[in-house]
């Protein structure tokens, strides 16, 4: 049985590691996904389908874990809908 309220808790920790490593993170990352869990990178790569697969592989739960793009591009690119 899965506990909501646990895992929300420790989603919070990861956000608030995110956060407060994020300048160190991005000189590292730059370009690339990253994930974290339990407060540390578990893995990164520039693409987001090799990340997740990554994750696979290593027995990762990819619903718990933090997955944020690094860059310093300050433009957002958003993509038009059709």
């Amino acid at each position: 049985m899965r506990n909501t309220r646990v895992e929300a808790e420790a989603h919070a920790r990861d956000v608030a590691y995110y956060e407060a490593h994020y300048s160190e993170l991005l000189a590292r990352y730059d370009g690339q996904w990253i994930a974290i869990l339990d407060g540390k990178v578990v893995g990164s790569s520039d693409d987001a389908f090799q990340l997740v697969a990554q994750l696979k592989a290593c027995g990762f739960p990819a619903n718990r874990v933090l997955r944020r793009y690094m860059t310093k591009d300050t433009e957002l690119f958003i993509p038009p809908f059709f």
